[in-house]
């Protein structure tokens, strides 16, 4: 009977051999004192059938040692209830084996306290199964030790729901290796805190890829520290959306570095606000390529400060198309440097309104190419100030139709120099201008 089971002694309990351990009936084994319980022999516990393990009561479980546990069979601790699981104390669980924590079922890790899944090694971690992992509770992940979550494989960490991802601390996201956080599918990324992402270090900046790039939220963008956005690689730039361009505030983009900027794509860039734009210092805007000049809207043109247009490189330049030429403020044309009004081509210069052409600087007038001042319109000659058009070289006054000549006003033609006067007699083309 139990109670004559009961009766018995721990050296007689220890004397019993495993076949007769085997025929004790799961009332029986239930009936077992914890102390009888503890003195049950390896070879013992090895006999104990499914169901005899099953039986056991959650106060025998916990008075098992570590080397009993660890002696059931892998089939028999697959029969445990979830309140057996539960019952296991630390110390137990972190005794099992590896081949014992694969054949966990789903509902026994999930049964798991906290502290519990705590105290698993990374060796028995590295082992669980992606099931297993899957089953974890956002509670339990929480739980892991950052050691314990380096322990993941990378199938285990790709398998992660986004909530569980979510769930990671600061402190776990910043423990992440390199693979496991290249192994994030994009979900897991867009699925991340805005703390998280902040969390990130550069290396793990660094480390991703530029499709994980790609699924940032612009809230996640926008939570990255202008370091974080400087350690981004040129690729993983060029992989930004025009929303989350458009999401980066002015203190992000001046962090920018000026290969970045280079790298940006010509629809992320041409979506930009005019405040995006005017945030660029001179070194970043110098740093455009022809490509990237191009796509700027009239509006992102015309809110250039005057030292972003100083900053304008003489490669820049003959890359502005006529609509954006058109575009420029009269202090924006001013401010050209001479170097870049020679740059200027002729079809550039046609572009330019008879505002534009007023507010040009009287040293810039010499600079202009031959071509392109003979390309100017008759309407655009007339806008010339007499300072500036005493500042036409011969050159470019010889290089004009007698039609383009004899568009000038009187006002300009009485400012004429004697210079100009005799380059135009030399060339027969004195007669054009109006008397």
């Amino acid at each position: 009977t139990t109670a004559q089971v009961v009766a018995f002694t721990t050296k007689q309990l220890v004397a019993l051999v495993t076949d007769n351990v085997q025929v004790l009936s799961t009332d029986q084994v239930a009936a077992l004192t914890t102390s009888q319980a503890r003195a049950l022999t390896t070879d013992g516990i090895v006999a104990l059938t499914s169901s005899q393990v099953y039986a056991l009561t959650t106060d025998q479980v916990v008075a098992l040692s570590t080397a009993q546990v660890v002696a059931i069979e892998v089939g028999d601790l697959y029969a445990f209830s979830t309140s057996q699981s539960t019952a296991l104390t630390t110390s137990q669980v972190a005794a099992l084996t590896t081949d014992q924590v694969v054949v966990l079922s789903t509902a026994q890790v999930v049964s798991l306290a906290t502290n519990r899944v705590a105290a698993l090694t990374t060796g028995q971690v590295f082992a669980l199964t992606s099931a297993e992992v899957v089953a974890l509770t956002t509670a339990q992940v929480v739980a892991f030790t950052t050691k314990q979550l380096v322990a993941l494989v990378t199938d285990n960490v790709q398998v992660l729901s986004t909530a569980q991802a979510a769930a990671l601390t600061t402190a776990q996201v910043v423990a992440l290796t390199t693979d496991q956080l290249v192994a994030l599918s994009e979900d897991q990324v867009a699925g991340l805190t805005t703390s998280q992402v902040r969390a990130f270090t550069t290396g793990e900046i660094v480390a991703l890829t530029s499709s994980q790039v790609y699924a940032l939220t612009t809230d996640q963008v926008v939570a990255l520290s202008t370091k974080q956005l400087a350690a981004l690689e040129t690729g993983d730039l060029y992989a930004f959306t025009t929303a989350q361009a458009l999401a980066l505030t002015t203190a992000q983009v001046v962090a920018l570095t000026t290969s970045q900027i280079a790298a940006l794509d010509v629809d992320d860039l041409a979506a930009l606000s005019t405040a995006q734009v005017v945030a660029l210092t001179t070194s970043q805007f110098a740093a455009l390529t022809t490509d990237e000049i191009v796509v700027l809207t009239t509006a992102q043109v015309f809110s250039l400060t005057t030292a972003q247009i100083v900053g304008l490189t003489t490669y820049q330049v003959p890359a502005l198309i006529t609509s954006q030429l058109a575009a420029l403020s009269t202090e924006q044309v001013f401010a050209f440097e001479t170097r870049d009004i020679a740059a200027l081509q002729d079809i550039q210069v046609i572009g330019l309104t008879t505002d534009a052409i007023f507010a040009l600087a009287t040293a810039a007038i010499p600079a202009l190419t031959t071509a392109a001042f003979a390309a100017l319109t008759t309407s655009q000659l007339v806008a010339f100030s007499t300072s500036q058009f005493v500042a036409i070289s011969t050159v470019e006054l010889v290089s004009l139709s007698a039609a383009q000549l004899g568009a000038f006003t009187t006002t300009q033609n009485i400012a004429i120099t004697a210079n100009q006067t005799t380059a135009l007699t030399n060339a027969g083309l004195l007669s054009s201008l109006q008397s």
